[in-house]
């Protein structure tokens, strides 16, 4: 409700918006699209959704005035059995991976390939249960891109995990988000980068007040 109380705050809650929310197969992908949306919001973003259905193109540009920054951003998020209406049974947690390689090959191909282009993929994986415990699909994640793409700009990954415990409190999201040592359209300003950690990092906390 937070996140959609900031895109409607910045006049960016686009119509088609609310009955892909409502419908089990599409609810996951527009979640996902929902919060990152959001957390370019909270970095004074403005969002302007893309509705394109001829050519290749991400799900929306942020703009920041202030900085200047423009954002071509495609989000994805890997279902998997048993999670967030998918049919089946989740598998037991030692055969999880965070296997999103097809996800990530998919998002480059909505490369508008004129501005800075960023990937956002959820793993959808069950969070760790102790604060001790390291998040094991990181390090996996690090092994997988050692190769730094040159058309992408920023890539996150997170594990919003809410949903494996409904109704508990879960721990903090768990995320990595880098640039590129190289790349072909690099983002502005390094403060793009510092913010959307912290408002990934802070996911989930609702102000008391607004």
């Amino acid at each position: 409700a937070n996140d959609l109380y900031l895109l409607q705050k910045v006049k960016s809650l686009p119509g088609k918006l609310n009955p892909r929310l409502r419908k089990n197969k599409e609810f996951q992908g527009a979640r996902y699209e929902v919060a990152i949306a959001a957390a370019f919001v909270k970095c004074g973003f403005e969002i302007e959704w893309v509705h394109h259905h001829t050519s290749r193109h991400p799900e929306f540009i942020a703009r920041n005035k202030r900085t200047g920054e423009e954002v071509a951003v495609e989000t994805k998020s890997r279902h998997r059995p048993g999670t967030l209406h998918e049919p089946g049974v989740l598998p037991p947690e030692e055969r999880l991976r965070a296997d999103v390689d097809r996800l990530y090959n998919r998002a480059l191909g909505q490369d508008p390939g004129d501005t800075s282009f960023a990937i956002f993929i959820d793993v959808n994986l069950p969070p760790k249960t102790k604060p001790e415990e390291s998040v094991k699909w990181r390090d996996e994640i690090v092994g997988r891109w050692q190769n730094n793409q040159q058309q992408i700009a920023l890539l996150g990954f997170t594990n919003f995990a809410w949903h494996y415990k409904p109704g508990d409190r879960v721990s903090r999201p768990e995320l990595l988000v880098s640039v590129p040592l190289v790349s072909a359209r690099p983002l502005r300003t390094p403060e793009t980068l510092r913010c959307l950690e912290i408002a990934l990092d802070t996911f989930g906390i609702v102000p008391n007040e607004y």
